[in-house]
């Protein structure tokens, strides 16, 4: 179980790469319908998603490789910040601003929205307004998480060091 818990972090590198499949094999039909849209369907899922989306993960593995934190979920007891940790926070911050200038000044959601199978299930396609809703809903998530942790860590580092 301890295996588990130091290394969980490489599990959620391959779901992250897994999801991008995903989203790769959803979007087949439409790269075949509009031919043109390759490139940009490798730009979004390869060379912007998931690369991105691994970042907090690699450095929350960092964070464990390099002893700063005893487990992957150390990275969450704020009552010491070493700097992997530092890097998985300031990463989500990026990856969360890099989201919001795509989607709202970079037309991103236009874009998502022409590229079926990213995300859109066949009862509720993803519009543009639902893709703005997702990034406003996603930054305030993940921001009061942060600062719940941050808080709460006189309180929840305990819980986090007594699990293991």
């Amino acid at each position: 179980m301890e295996y588990a818990f130091k290394y969980g972090w490489v599990v959620f590198i391959a779901v992250t790469y897994a999801n991008a499949a995903i989203w790769w094999f959803r979007g087949t039909a439409a790269r075949r319908q509009f031919p043109e849209r390759t490139s940009s369907y490798i730009r979004i899922v390869w060379l912007y998603f998931a690369p991105l989306a691994s970042l907090p993960w690699v450095f929350m593995g960092l964070s464990v490789i390099t002893g700063e934190v005893s487990w992957m979920l150390g990275v969450m007891d704020l009552r010491q910040i070493a700097i992997f940790q530092a890097l998985f926070y300031i990463s989500l911050l990026v990856i969360l601003a890099c989201f919001a200038f795509y989607i709202w000044k970079r037309d991103g959601a236009l874009e998502l929205r022409d590229h079926p199978g990213l995300s859109n299930s066949s009862s509720v396609p993803m519009t543009t307004v639902l893709w703005k809703a997702l990034s406003v809903f996603l930054i305030i998530w993940n921001l009061s998480f942060m600062i719940a942790l941050y808080l709460l860590r006189d309180s929840v580092g305990p819980v986090f060091q007594s699990i293991l």
